[in-house]
């Protein structure tokens, strides 16, 4: 998750929301064993990853699409993503993300990748796009 998405589970959380983030960090068999990719989890999630041949990972995919599978739909039904073949999912707080992870073996990490992001925001210079929007002016290319 970006730091603006950090931000905005701790701001729901400070104002008494009940959050639930998770991670899909699931390595899949396929170019040297490609990361999870925006909307890889889909077919995990509406339980279909037969009709995705990249998503079938032989005693992998059955079980991963049942658990978050059942953690969508026990949320749908209770505002509580407790599915019984997860481990314990806490909403998070203020001061405490509880991220589930989604792989391989799923589990519950606290204040996840806050170390890496902490360091990324002291070591990367800041980007700001509505300067390079108004730099660049008429010139833009879509």
């Amino acid at each position: 998750m970006e730091p603006k998405g950090f931000e905005f589970v701790r701001s729901l959380a400070a104002a008494g929301g009940s959050v639930y983030s998770y991670l899909f960090a699931l390595e899949f068999p396929y170019q040297n064993q490609k990361t999870a990719w925006h909307c890889s989890d889909i077919p995990f999630v509406f339980h279909n990853t037969e009709l995705v041949p990249v998503a079938n990972i032989p005693e992998v995919s059955d079980r991963l699409e049942e658990q978050m599978f059942g953690a969508v739909m026990a949320f749908a039904r209770s505002g509580k993503p407790e599915y019984g073949g997860l481990p314990q999912w806490p909403a998070s707080r203020e001061d405490d993300e509880a991220t589930m992870i989604f792989d391989r073996v799923c589990e519950v990490r606290h204040n996840h990748d806050n170390r890496l992001l902490k360091l990324h925001a002291e070591s990367s210079p800041k980007f700001d796009l509505a300067a390079v929007m108004a730099e660049m002016g008429d010139e833009i290319q879509h």
